[in-house]
């Protein structure tokens, strides 16, 4: 918010449809974002300060911009002052009548708002704690109240009075709480229309998702507290390399809060909250105060064995964006090769054959996944041949490839991108008649010297 002292020719709200007890204070710049404008005033009767906020003049003819600010003030009075501003004015039930100026009145918070606190930073994990513990308490009110934020940010939490233990939550201007969906349903996120912010831009809030989940806001807690204890914001859950906020700068942690005792917990918490997909980060906010509270169990007294710290490294590799892609490839690549696997017995089943071997097993150092086949006649032991049908995953990419027993020859069945299992799963599928007319003519050379050597 504003400070009384700003700069002399700060605008003084002339044009605005104003309280008449409300007065703005002179000589201030108006602070505010996209949406309006927010100057500093005081009642005339009893001297209160307050925070008026207004809409910006090109907004006042938009139908959503004017329901966003009744829906603000609706959202604040829902929440009656519980860590956040109290609604002292408004005019808000006037937002209806287009090209009417809105206003609304709240409390006056003394205090910086945490970027100004930690002004680009890195803070201790006992300060970020501090004010985790009142934030996570502000937000589990809001949404016991069925209300959504959806745009928790550094420069949305004041410290009432600079003290991190009492933040409070301002501007609901991207609240939202069970609106009654046949008055208010076009007021839905345009298509194309992207929301949140540019603090931590969240996949569920691309443009053209209606996605509204408690997790959203769980995710831009997670989001304050790495920026708390490294000064800059995580901006997005996936780096161009896959990698998570707290993988991709980790150099950002000062050395005194990577040596922490607590680290690994907070490493843990990180790589929870900011998983892509929704239903895998934490599920509300007990969870993730359950998450934050485990860390008040350490002390600078554990003590670690040789053991310890094998199974750290095991899971820094394994939880790791590097091992957590090989993982998964691993599994797309294994769930391909089955259904090859299966549909390859049932098709050669059709012409009296049968398929003995080993299934689909990780190999090559956990790099490829692979099948060894050796097709027979029914009841028939000779003559067979075999194949081996291999997928490997590095540099980014799929290949599936087969070779026949005894053969040098590698044929490519496909190539592509490891972020496109769908597609290896169609190629290997595909592939089934491919392999079958390779094997089949090796065993018709094979059929014939064995006739042959049966004539002798």
């Amino acid at each position: 918010m504003v400070d009384e002292k700003a700069a002399p020719d700060a605008a003084d709200a002339e044009g605005i449809d104003k309280p008449a007890d409300w007065v703005p204070i002179p000589g201030q710049k108006p602070a505010g974002g996209g949406q309006g404008a927010v100057v500093q005033v005081r009642h005339q009767g009893n001297g209160q300060l307050g925070a008026m906020k207004t809409l910006h003049p090109e907004h006042l003819k938009s139908k959503e911009r004017r329901y966003r600010m009744q829906q603000e003030v609706f959202l604040l009075n829902m929440l009656d002052a519980k860590g956040v501003p109290r609604v002292l004015a408004d005019n808000v039930d006037a937002w209806k009548a287009r090209g009417k100026p809105l206003y609304a009145v709240v409390d006056w918070i003394d205090g910086p708002t945490l970027a100004a606190f930690c002004n680009g930073q890195p803070q201790t994990i006992d300060i970020a704690l501090a004010v985790m513990h009142g934030l996570v308490d502000v937000v589990r009110r809001c949404h016991a109240a069925g209300v959504l934020h959806r745009d928790i940010k550094p420069d949305n939490i004041i410290l009432r009075n600079g003290d991190v233990g009492d933040p409070i939550l301002i501007d609901f201007g991207m609240g939202w709480a069970a609106p009654d969906e046949e008055r208010f349903g076009e007021f839905l996120t345009g298509e194309g229309q992207e929301l949140g912010n540019r603090f931590l831009r969240l996949p569920e809030y691309a443009p053209g998702h209606h996605v509204r989940d408690t997790r959203s806001d769980v995710t831009m807690l997670v989001a304050v507290l790495f920026y708390l204890l490294t000064g800059v914001a995580p901006r997005v859950l996936l780096d161009p390399v896959g990698k998570l906020p707290h993988e991709a700068m980790l150099a950002r942690f000062p050395e005194s809060t990577t040596s922490d005792p607590r680290w690994e917990r907070l490493r843990r918490i990180f790589q929870v909250g900011f998983q892509q997909r929704i239903d895998m980060r934490y599920a509300d906010t007990n969870q993730f105060a359950q998450a934050l509270a485990s860390l008040s169990d350490l002390t600078g007294n554990d003590v670690t064995t040789p053991l310890d710290e094998h199974l750290k490294r095991i899971r820094d590799l394994t939880e790791s964006a590097n091992g957590a892609l090989l993982e998964q490839c691993q599994r797309d690549s294994l769930r391909a090769l089955q259904g090859f696997f299966d549909d390859f017995r049932t098709r050669i089943q059709q012409f009296g054959f049968e398929a003995g071997g080993q299934g689909p097993v990780v190999t090559e150092w956990g790099r490829a996944v692979k099948t060894t086949l050796y097709l027979s006649k029914v009841g028939v032991a000779e003559p067979k041949v075999g194949f081996v049908h291999q997928i490997s995953f590095e540099n980014g990419r799929f290949q599936a490839s087969y070779s026949v027993v005894g053969e040098a020859l590698w044929t490519i069945l496909y190539e592509g991108p490891l972020a496109d299992a769908d597609s290896l799963r169609d190629a290997a599928a595909n592939a089934v008649d491919r392999v079958l007319d390779t094997l089949l003519e090796r065993y018709t050379v094979a059929l014939e010297k064995h006739v042959a050597r049966m004539n002798r």
